[in-house]
C-alpha cells in the first residue's frame, strides 16, 4: 500500500509545484470582471486550455504508472508535459516580441511621414491614452469595464485626419505648380486649405479631450490615494487613542498606570528637607555678616 501511495503523492506534488510555477511566470491570475485582452507574449486562453487538458492526461498517466510499475516511470509523462509547457511559453514569448517589434516599426514609419506639428499631436494623444490606461481608476473599473476602454478609434481618427491633410497639401502644391490657374483651381485650393484647417481643429479637439480624460482619471487616482491615507490615519489615530486612554484612565488591572502608584521615598524627602535647612542657614549667616558690617567702629571699642 505504501509502495503505491508514495509515488502518487510525488506525482501530485510535482503537478502542484508546476502549476504554481505556471501562475508565477505566466500571470495566470486574472482581475475580477471581464478579462482584458491577452498581453503580448502571454499565453492565450486556448493555449492554457490545451496545457490544462494535456496536463490532466499526463497526470492520469503518471498516477497509473506510479501504481502499476516500480521506479520512476511515472516521471516520463510529467517530464514530457513540462517540456511542452516550456516550449509553448518560449514560442508565445518570441511571437510577442516579434509582434511588438513589428508594431513599433510600423508606428515609427507612420510617424516619420508626418510633419512636426502632426507628429507632436499624435504623440500627445498616444501619451494621453497611456496615462488613462495606466491609472488605478481605469484598471480597477472606476471608469467602467476595462475591456471597453479602447481608444484605438480616437487615435485612428487623428491619424486619418493628419493623413488626409497631408494628401491635400500635396495636391495643393501639385495644382499650384500648373501654370495659368483658373478660378476653379483657386476655389478648389481655398476649399482644400479650409478643409485642412478643419481637420487640424478636430484633431486638436480630440487630443485635448483625451488629455482631459487622463487628467480626470489621475484626479480619481489622487482621491483614492487620499482616501487610503485618511483611512490609515484614522486607524492609527484610533490605535493611539486606545493606548493613551488605557494609560490615562486605565482598563482592568492596569487602571491609572499614568498616575503615581506610591509616595516619594524617604531619601527624596530627606534631601528636600536638608536642602531647605541649608538654604535657611546660609541666609541667616549672610544676614548676620551684613548686620555686623553695619555696626559703628566706636561702639565696637
Amino acid at each position: 500500500m505504501i509502495r503505491m501511495v508514495v509515488p502518487v503523492l510525488l506525482v501530485i506534488g510535482t503537478f502542484v509545484l508546476v502549476y504554481m510555477a505556471m501562475g508565477a511566470l505566466g500571470g495566470s491570475k486574472q482581475p475580477l470582471g471581464p478579462a482584458p485582452a491577452t498581453p503580448k507574449g502571454a499565453l492565450s486562453s486556448t493555449q492554457w486550455t490545451v496545457l490544462s487538458l494535456t496536463g490532466l492526461l499526463a497526470f492520469s498517466g503518471a498516477i497509473a504508472l506510479a501504481i502499476l510499475t516500480d521506479g520512476f516511470w511515472w516521471a516520463i509523462p510529467v517530464a514530457a508535459w513540462i517540456a511542452g509547457l516550456i516550449a509553448t511559453r518560449r514560442s508565445a514569448k518570441s511571437r510577442g516580441v516579434k509582434a511588438e517589434a513589428e508594431e513599433q516599426a510600423a508606428q515609427e514609419a507612420h510617424i516619420d511621414e508626418l510633419s512636426k506639428p502632426e507628429r507632436v499631436l499624435l504623440e500627445n494623444a498616444e501619451a494621453a491614452v497611456k496615462r488613462i490606461q495606466s491609472t488605478e481608476a481605469a484598471q480597477a473599473g472606476w471608469l467602467g469595464d476595462p475591456a471597453d476602454l479602447d481608444f484605438s478609434a480616437d487615435l485612428q481618427f487623428i491619424a486619418n485626419n493628419t493623413a488626409t491633410a497631408r494628401r491635400l497639401r500635396n495636391l495643393i502644391f501639385e495644382l499650384g505648380e500648373i501654370p495659368n490657374p483658373s478660378p476653379a483651381d483657386r476655389t478648389l485650393i481655398t476649399d482644400a486649405e479650409r478643409e485642412i484647417d478643419s481637420l487640424a481643429v478636430h484633431s486638436i479637439e480630440r487630443t485635448r479631450l483625451l488629455e482631459s480624460c487622463a487628467e480626470k482619471a489621475e484626479r480619481i487616482d489622487e482621491s483614492l490615494r487620499e482616501d487610503r491615507e485618511n483611512e490609515r490615519n484614522e486607524l492609527h489615530r484610533d490605535e493611539v487613542r486606545a493606548r493613551m486612554s488605557a494609560l490615562l484612565y486605565g482598563t482592568g488591572s492596569g487602571a491609572g498606570t499614568a498616575s503615581p502608584t506610591s509616595t516619594p521615598s524617604a531619601s527624596a524627602d530627606r534631601v528636600v528637607a536638608l536642602t531647605a535647612a541649608f538654604q535657611e542657614l546660609k541666609d541667616t549667616i549672610d544676614f548676620d555678616r551684613t548686620a555686623a558690617g553695619m555696626i559703628p567702629r566706636d561702639l565696637d571699642r
